[in-house]
């Protein structure tokens, strides 16, 4: 027996868990950029859950402004981070792959990091 769970995001994709139970699980901590789902929100909604959390007394770590974007981070109950994150100014060129030269990014990195 299994309980199979779709969530559907606002473009219309799904975000799927599954419960076993009885089956055995044991979350391994790793470094938090290993394991983690970033979902983009409103800058109100950001607020609204930053909000949630501290009221609450559940940890959370931000917000934090990288580049383009606002994000909040926290641990959901298997232990995996989710970040909340929303778009910040120069988000639209720094997501434009005619201006953010992604392509030539990956390129080096994959050159460098997997060479042969």
């Amino acid at each position: 027996d299994l309980l199979h769970i779709f969530f559907e995001m606002a473009d219309g994709s799904y975000l799927a868990f599954f419960d076993v139970p009885g089956k055995p699980f044991e979350f391994k901590e790793q470094d938090p950029s290993d394991l983690h789902i970033a979902l983009e929100v409103d800058a109100a909604t950001l607020k609204a859950k930053y909000d949630e959390a501290t009221a609450a007394g559940r940890p959370v770590f931000g917000p934090a402004q990288l580049e383009y974007l606002k994000s909040i981070y926290f641990r959901d109950p298997n232990g995996y981070i989710v970040e909340l994150t929303t778009p910040t100014e120069g988000y639209e060129d720094g997501m434009d792959p005619e201006k953010n030269d992604a392509r030539a990014i990956l390129d080096r990195w994959q050159a460098d990091m997997h060479p042969g």
